[in-house]
């Protein structure tokens, strides 16, 4: 038997039984099982152990709540038998210098600018002149008013004293002049409404047109009115309706005053002009809404004010007349004083504030309207 041989035959020995393989794979089952349940009762732990640290962490925080540094920011006060109670010293808040009254300016009516009287930054007192339109035209609607009022009176004298032949004819050929013109209106009202419809004259010339149309017609009218006055003779109802025309006429020479007073645009109060947004030539429209953007403005900056806005939770920390300190960005190195003179009677919704008011005590030349300011109220006791 060769040395190979022999080897076989030993290594042959060496197999093992199906029944005794399994015992091992058993054990070796059994050893992985047990391993993994360690690891995860080790996680479990782990976990465990995380959540009770943080939440013991938690509970030694509580400061961290926002009542907590709410309370931490303000000072304490100790009340006899009760416990201790916080206090605010001061409230504190940021806001814009404001003079207490002001005003941007528009004139009265439309028209174009002629000329503006006053510069940036200068004085001005109670009626003074600041700006004025072109009053050409107002002018000229007041004396047509006033030669108005001038013939109703005349009128009236014709039909109290009586009418003579003369006068008669005189009415009668007015009469007929007024005829012509009116019919002269009435013809060209029709030609611009005939080209109106193609764009070739602007609507405002139709109306223009016809506003002269019944005005001829309303003449006319009036005309033939004293005519007959005058053939019936003077009657009580004639010399009333020449009263009423006389009346008529003051009335339009008072609105036709007025209107030319409104070309002039002056100070409602003491001030001084911070802005002025019109320039000669400009013309003026107030239904354009051109009042929101553009005119003169003039501040009374005799008394400033700083308007901020307190938070509503802290509002009944704040007391009319409270002393206050301002802190103009503008003048860090100055601490003015103040006073809260005016509390808003409401709240506003966006930012859950209520705007307050402190005056400015002895402003100093320097300071100025829209200038940024910080102000610490005293608290309410």
């Amino acid at each position: 038997m060769t040395k190979v041989d022999t080897m076989k035959g030993d290594l042959s020995k060496l197999h093992l039984r199906p029944d005794e393989k399994t015992p091992v794979k058993r054990r070796r089952r059994s050893i992985g099982g047990i391993v993994s349940t360690i690891v995860g009762l080790a996680l479990v732990a782990g976990l465990a152990t995380v959540y009770y640290l943080s939440r013991n962490q938690r509970l030694k925080r509580p400061e961290t709540t926002p009542a907590a540094r709410l309370d931490k920011r303000i000072g304490t006060l100790q009340a006899p038998g009760r416990p201790t109670v916080k206090s605010v010293k001061e409230v504190a808040a940021g806001g814009y210098v404001e003079a207490k009254c002001s005003a941007v300016l528009l004139p009265g009516r439309d028209g174009v600018i002629a000329a503006v009287h006053v510069t940036l930054g200068q004085r001005v007192k109670k009626g003074d002149l600041l700006l004025e339109l072109d009053t050409r035209r107002a002018s000229a609607e007041v004396a047509m008013a006033m030669a108005e009022l001038a013939q109703a009176k005349a009128r009236l004298d014709v039909v109290r004293s009586g009418a003579r032949k003369e006068e008669l004819a005189e009415v009668r050929a007015e009469l007929e002049a007024a005829k012509v013109d009116w019919q002269r209106q009435k013809r060209e009202l029709e030609r611009l409404e005939k080209l109106a419809p193609s764009g070739a004259v602007a609507i405002v010339k139709v109306e223009q047109a016809s506003f002269n149309t019944q005005n001829a017609l309303a003449r006319v009218k009036s005309i033939q009115a004293r005519e007959q006055l005058l053939q019936k003779g003077s009657r009580k109802e004639e010399i009333q309706a020449a009263q009423a025309e006389v009346e008529r006429a003051q009335a339009a020479l008072r609105l036709s005053k007025a209107c030319l007073d409104l070309s002039y645009l002056r100070a409602p109060f003491d001030g001084v002009v911070v802005r002025i947004d019109l320039e000669p030539g400009e013309v003026v429209s107030l239904m354009s809404g051109q009042g929101a953007r553009s005119g003169i403005e003039i501040a009374d900056i005799a008394e400033l004010r700083v308007k901020v806005d307190i938070p509503e939770r802290r509002i009944g920390l704040v007391s009319m007349g409270a002393t206050a300190e301002v802190v103009v960005d503008a003048l860090e190195e100055i601490r003015l004083q103040g006073v809260v003179v005016d509390i808003a009677p409401t709240a506003k919704r966006q930012s859950n504030t209520v705007e307050v008011a402190v005056r400015i005590v002895n402003p100093p030349p320097l300071l100025r309207p829209n200038m940024s300011a910080r102000v610490a109220i005293k608290a309410k006791d």
